[in-house]
C-alpha cells in the first residue's frame, strides 16, 4: 500500500474528503452512500481505540 492515509470521522481511509451521495427514494426515504474506508472504527475492537 502507497500513499497518505487520512483520519476521518468514520475510520480510516485513502481519500481526505469522503464522497458522499445523499438522496431520497420515491417513498420518501433517507439514502446516504459513501466510499468505503480502509478500516472503519466500529470494525476494531475498543481497546485499540483507548
Amino acid at each position: 500500500m502507497q500513499g497518505c492515509v487520512y483520519f476521518n470521522e468514520d475510520g480510516i481511509s485513502t481519500h481526505r474528503y469522503r464522497d458522499c451521495v445523499e438522496y431520497y427514494d420515491a417513498e420518501g426515504v433517507y439514502h446516504c452512500e459513501c466510499d468505503e474506508n480502509i478500516v472503519d472504527y466500529s470494525e476494531l475492537p475498543d481497546k485499540l481505540l483507548k
